[in-house]
């Protein structure tokens, strides 16, 4: 869930930079181009945040492919009227992705999560604003989207900006919660595993040993032998490592270094000690 997460959200954050970047070009001269990216990538940002929500929520996916589909429709549209009416179907997309955002994210089971709350506030605010920005147009045309106000660009940027800052905030805590669910084997297994562990010793204990184990010149091997070898060797020391330490919860949640969380009890030269016969026991293999 964490890493769909991190590939939705990743993805509107992405868009929301390069729509600040079409902005800032849009007000330096950039004419109709500069703006039809601005509003595709804008729209692109809250629907993707969207689609990241239903991804979490475990309903039925809205691809990636399909928002980015429909910012090049923009795209391609805002060179075929008027700006201002460009704007103004830009402002309706946003108030649609942003108000199904809010929906979706007060669904369960990511209503449930910490943070789950100010993304659906920030989002139902953000469709708030941009149906009132519709509401002035309704009212009074599309002067007011272009001249200094409340609903100008620049107050539009400001809001969008306060906005991104809140949804990243919420995304952050939202993906403390989030379970990778990795693979046995692999190195985010090996850190969860480690962590749990550590979090029981304490509990129950009050203290757990930690012992780090590296192997001298491992780039060294792989380079002379192959990365293979150095594969190999990186396993048959965490095994030496299980061996010595029977109690311990072993693994490799870094790059060549082998960690083991265990009771007190050893003292760190019998640690040493046991680990380098077991390891040396290996190295015939």
């Amino acid at each position: 869930a964490r890493a769909e997460m991190v590939t939705y959200f990743g993805l509107a954050a992405l868009a929301a930079l390069l729509c600040g970047a079409m902005n800032f070009l849009e007000t330096a001269g950039g004419g109709t181009a500069a703006a039809a990216g601005g509003n595709a990538t804008n729209v692109m940002a809250v629907g993707m945040v969207w689609a990241g929500a239903r991804r979490l929520n475990r309903r039925r996916a809205v691809g990636a492919i399909g928002i980015v589909a429909g910012g090049i429709f923009l795209l391609g549209l805002t060179f075929l009227v008027p700006l201002e009416e460009a704007t103004v179907l830009k402002t309706v997309g946003l108030v649609a992705f942003a108000s199904l955002g809010a929906v979706e994210s007060a669904r369960r089971p990511l209503g449930d999560l910490r943070g789950s709350r100010l993304l659906v506030w920030t989002l139902g605010l953000y469709a708030g604003y941009n149906a009132a920005r519709i509401g002035v147009v309704v009212v009074s045309g599309t002067a007011p989207l272009v001249e200094p106000g409340v609903v100008s660009p620049a107050a539009t940027a400001i809001v969008s900006a306060v906005a991104i800052a809140l949804v990243s905030a919420s995304a952050v805590r939202i993906g403390r919660q989030l379970d990778d669910r990795p693979s046995p084997g692999t190195r985010a297994h090996d850190r969860g595993a480690l962590r749990r562990e550590a979090a029981r010793l304490i509990a129950t204990a009050g203290s757990a040993r930690v012992t780090v184990v590296r192997l001298p010149e491992i780039d060294l091997i792989r380079t002379a032998h192959s990365v293979a070898r150095g594969d190999e060797m990186v396993r048959a020391m965490a095994g030496a490592v299980d061996d010595a330490l029977l109690d311990a919860a072993t693994g490799v949640p870094a790059r060549d270094t082998v960690f083991a969380v265990a009771p007190e009890g050893m003292t760190t030269d019998a640690v040493e000690s046991a680990v380098r016969v077991a390891f040396a026991r290996r190295m015939p293999l």
